[in-house]
C-alpha cells in the first residue's frame, strides 16, 4: 500500500512539474505574441532587404540622414535576412511566433542543463523560473532570441567537468559558432568569454597542483572561437558596435546598471517585478564574491580548487560581475546562483533541511510566476483576455506613428527626417529608401549629434534646438509626438504643419530645397478635398488647422463635455462656475479656437477667485491668436516683477516663461532647465527599451 501510494505521489508530482513547465513556457510564448513594441526589429528588416537586393553586407551607414558614408557594418546580417524573408513572404505577424519558438526552445535547453546538474527536478524548475524572470526584458522581437537558444545549447559544454572532447562535440561548437557569429556577432562574443574563462580557471587549477588535462578546454575554445575571426563582417561589425556604444550608452536604458530599475523616471511606477530585477543581481554578486572570499580565506586557493572546479569558479565570478554591469545582462545572475547552490547548498541538504528548502523554492517559484503574470499580462497588457485579443495586432497601439507614415507614403515625401528617437527604425521600415533618418536605435552618431538630438527631446527647448539642428543638418521633415512646439504655435515662415494626430505631428521645413515635398503635400491635401488658395503654404496650413479644429470640436465626447461645462457655468456657486468656465475654455483652446477661448478665460478671471492658470491660458490664447500686445499686457499686469509666486505646476511655469521670452518680457518664474536627458515621455523599462541593438 505504501509503495503504491508513493508511486502515485511521484506521478502526481511529475504531472505537476510538467504542468508548471508548460504554463511557464506558454507565458513566454504569449509574451512574444503581444503587439510589437521593440524599436529595433524594423531596421533589422530593412538591413535584410538591402542585403538581399545588393548581394553584400553594407559597410557604410546606408540609413543615415546626416552622413551615409559613415562607417557601419551590421553584425547580425543573417538574422536580418531571415527577418526580411519572413516579413516579405509570410507577413510581419509571423515574426512573433518565430521568436517565441526560439525563446521557448532556449529555455527548455537550459531546463535540461539544470535538470542534469541537480539532484531534484524541482530545483531545476526553480532556476529556470529565475532565468525566465530575469530574461523577460529580452523577450521581444530581437536577435536576443537566438542568443537564448545558443546559450542554452553551449552551457552544457561550458560547465562540463574536465574530460576529453569528441569530434561530435567539437563539430557542434563549430556549427554553433558559425551560425551565431553571423546571426548576432555581439552575442557570439560570449563563446570566447565563456570557454576562455573555463580554460583560464582550469589552467590555474593545474598550476595549483590539480591533475587536470587542459587541452580539451583549449580545443573547445578554439572550435568555438577561431571561425568567428573569419566570418564576414564579424570584426568590423563588433568594432562598429562598440564604437557606437561608447557614444550612445547613456541614452540606452538597457545599458544602465540594474539599479535603474528603482528609478521611477526610468521605469514608471515601481512594481515587485522591478524590485526583483533590480536587487537580485546585486544580491547574487555579493553572495558570490563574499562566499568565495570566505572559502579562500579559510582554505586557501589550493584547497579551494580541490572542491570547486576552477573553470566554474571563473564563470561564476565573471557572470556575477557582468550581471551588475548592465540591465541587459541581469539574466546571467542565475548561473552563479546555480553554481553556489551546487557547491555549498545541495551537498548539505538532508532530511528536514532538504524538505524545507524544496518548500521554500516551490513558494518562490509560485511567487515569481505571479509577479511575471501580474506585470507582463495584467499591467502591461491589461489582462489575459485583452492580451489574447491583441495577438493579431502587429504593433502596439499608439507606440509608432503608423497613420502619420500612411499619410507620408501617400504624399510621396522624400528626404531627410529628424524625429523622435524611438521612431527611427519604424520610419525606415515604412519610408526607406525614399527617406533617411537621423538615428534608428543603433546609436550611430557623434557626441555632437547626440547633444543636438537630446536638446530637441527637451520639449520646452525644442523650438530653438530644432533651429540649431536644422542649420547643421538641413533635414526636410520633422516628426515628433504632439505637441511639436510647446506653445502650440511656430514660425510659419520656417515650418509647415502637414499632418497631426494624437500620436505624431509632421512638419516640413519651408525652404527652397524642400519645394518638391511642399508641392506634393499641397497636391495631396487638395485631392483629399481641402480648399485653400493656390500654392500658398500658409493658406494651406490655415485650412488644415481649421479642419483639425472642426474634427476635434465635432466629436460626441467633446460635445458632451461642452454641454456639461455650460450647465456648470449657470450655477450660483462661484467655484462650480469657475470649473465650468475653465473646462469650456480648455475645450475651445484645444480646438484651436483661441479668440473664443480668450473670451472664456477672461470671464473666469472676473470671478472673485484667484486663478493663475486662467491668467496663463488667457495670455496663451492671445499669443496663439497673434494678439501679441494683449498677451504681453496680461502677463505684465497679473505677474509684475516681485509678485508673490502662485502655486503652479512645472509645465505651466515653463509655458509662462517661454511665452514671456518670446514677448520680450523677463522670466516670470525663473524656471531652470531640467538636468534629465529627455523631457519627452519615456516608456517604462518593461514595456519599451530598454532601447538597444
Amino acid at each position: 500500500m505504501t509503495s503504491s501510494w508513493d508511486a502515485y505521489v511521484k506521478r502526481l508530482a511529475a504531472a505537476g512539474r510538467i504542468l508548471f513547465l508548460a504554463t511557464l513556457m506558454g507565458l513566454v510564448f504569449l509574451y512574444t505574441l503581444r503587439p510589437n513594441w521593440s524599436i529595433d526589429i524594423y531596421w533589422h528588416i530593412k538591413v535584410g532587404e538591402w542585403i538581399i537586393q545588393h548581394g553584400t553586407i553594407p559597410h557604410t551607414d546606408i540609413f543615415s540622414a546626416v552622413d551615409p558614408t559613415r562607417p557601419w557594418t551590421p553584425f547580425q546580417w543573417l538574422y536580418e535576412v531571415l527577418c526580411y524573408l519572413v516579413d516579405r513572404g509570410l507577413g510581419f505577424f509571423w515574426l512573433k511566433p518565430l521568436h517565441g519558438l526560439l525563446y521557448v526552445t532556449g529555455f527548455l535547453l537550459f531546463y535540461r542543463f539544470f535538470r542534469k546538474n541537480t539532484s531534484k527536478p524541482g530545483y531545476a524548475l526553480f532556476f529556470l523560473t529565475v532565468l525566465v524572470f530575469l530574461s523577460e526584458d529580452r523577450i521581444r522581437l530581437r536577435p536576443e532570441a537566438f542568443n537564448t537558444l545558443f546559450l542554452g545549447m553551449v552551457f552544457p559544454y561550458v560547465l562540463a567537468p574536465p574530460r576529453k572532447t569528441s569530434p561530435r562535440e567539437l563539430a557542434v561548437l563549430f556549427t554553433v559558432a558559425l551560425l551565431w557569429g553571423n546571426i548576432h556577432a555581439g552575442g557570439a562574443l560570449m563563446l570566447p568569454i565563456l570557454f576562455g574563462g573555463v580554460l583560464i580557471g582550469r589552467l590555474v587549477s593545474r598550476a595549483m597542483g590539480q591533475d587536470i588535462d587542459w587541452k580539451p578546454d583549449l580545443y573547445r575554445f578554439l572550435a568555438s572561437t577561431a571561425i568567428l575571426l573569419v566570418l564576414p563582417g564579424f570584426i568590423r561589425g563588433v568594432y562598429t558596435a562598440f564604437f557606437m556604444y561608447s557614444h550612445s550608452y547613456a541614452l540606452i536604458p538597457e545599458w544602465h546598471p540594474p539599479i535603474a530599475y528603482f528609478d521611477p523616471a526610468m521605469v514608471g511606477k515601481i512594481s515587485g517585478h522591478h524590485v526583483v530585477d533590480g536587487a537580485l543581481p546585486y544580491l547574487t554578486a555579493i553572495a558570490t564574491y563574499v562566499g568565495v572570499s570566505l572559502v579562500l580565506v579559510r582554505r586557501g586557493l589550493r584547497d579551494t580548487l580541490r572542491t570547486i572546479d576552477g573553470g566554474e569558479l571563473i564563470i561564476a565570478l565573471g557572470l556575477a560581475l557582468l550581471s551588475i554591469k548592465s540591465c541587459r545582462f541581469i539574466f546571467f545572475a542565475v548561473i552563479p546562483l546555480f553554481l553556489m547552490a551546487k557547491w555549498w547548498l545541495f551537498p548539505r541538504l538532508k532530511g528536514h533541511a532538504e524538505y524545507y528548502t524544496r518548500v521554500a523554492m516551490g513558494l518562490l517559484i509560485v511567487l515569481g510566476l505571479m509577479l511575471s503574470f501580474e506585470y507582463n499580462i495584467l499591467i502591461q497588457q491589461h489582462g489575459l483576455r485583452h492580451a489574447i485579443a491583441n495577438i493579431s495586432r502587429n504593433h502596439e497601439a499608439g507606440r509608432f506613428p503608423q497613420k502619420a507614415c500612411d499619410a507620408m507614403v501617400e504624399m510621396g515625401l522624400h528626404g531627410r527626417i529628424f524625429h523622435y528617437t524611438e521612431w527611427g527604425g519604424y520610419l525606415l521600415w515604412r519610408l526607406y529608401p525614399d527617406c533617411r533618418v537621423f538615428t534608428d536605435g543603433r546609436g550611430n552618431f557623434t557626441p555632437a549629434e547626440m547633444k543636438d538630438l537630446v536638446a530637441t527631446h527637451r520639449i520646452y527647448e525644442r523650438e530653438q534646438a530644432l533651429e540649431t539642428a536644422w542649420k547643421k543638418y538641413h533635414f526636410d521633415i520633422v516628426i515628433f509626438p504632439p505637441p511639436m512646439f510647446p506653445l502650440l504655435t511656430w514660425d510659419h515662415s520656417k515650418w509647415i504643419f502637414i499632418y497631426g494626430n494624437s500620436t505624431a505631428e509632421v512638419f516640413l521645413r519651408n525652404s527652397p530645397a524642400n519645394r518638391q515635398n511642399i508641392g506634393r503635400v499641397l497636391h495631396y491635401w487638395r485631392v483629399m478635398g481641402l480648399v485653400f488658395k493656390g500654392n500658398d503654404p500658409r493658406s494651406f496650413e490655415r485650412a488644415y488647422l481649421d479642419m483639425l479644429s472642426y474634427r476635434n470640436f465635432s466629436q460626441p465626447a467633446v460635445q458632451k463635455r461642452l454641454k456639461r461645462a455650460n450647465a456648470m457655468i449657470e450655477s450660483d456657486n462661484p467655484k462650480v462656475r469657475l470649473e465650468g468656465l475653465m473646462d469650456k475654455g480648455f475645450i475651445y483652446f484645444t480646438a484651436r479656437r483661441y479668440d473664443t477661448a480668450a473670451y472664456i478665460f477672461k470671464k473666469a478671471l472676473q470671478l472673485p477667485i484667484p486663478n493663475p492658470v486662467a491668467v496663463i491660458y488667457l495670455a496663451w490664447s492671445y499669443y496663439n491668436a497673434d494678439h501679441l500686445a494683449q498677451a504681453k499686457d496680461v502677463l505684465s499686469r497679473y505677474f509684475p516683477p516681485g509678485f508673490p509666486k502662485p502655486r503652479l505646476g512645472y509645465s505651466m511655469r515653463r509655458i509662462a516663461d517661454l511665452m514671456a521670452g518670446h514677448l520680450g518680457l523677463p522670466s516670470i518664474f525663473n524656471t531652470k532647465r531640467s538636468k534629465a536627458l529627455f523631457k519627452a515621455p519615456r516608456r517604462p523599462v518593461k514595456s519599451q527599451p530598454f532601447v538597444g541593438k
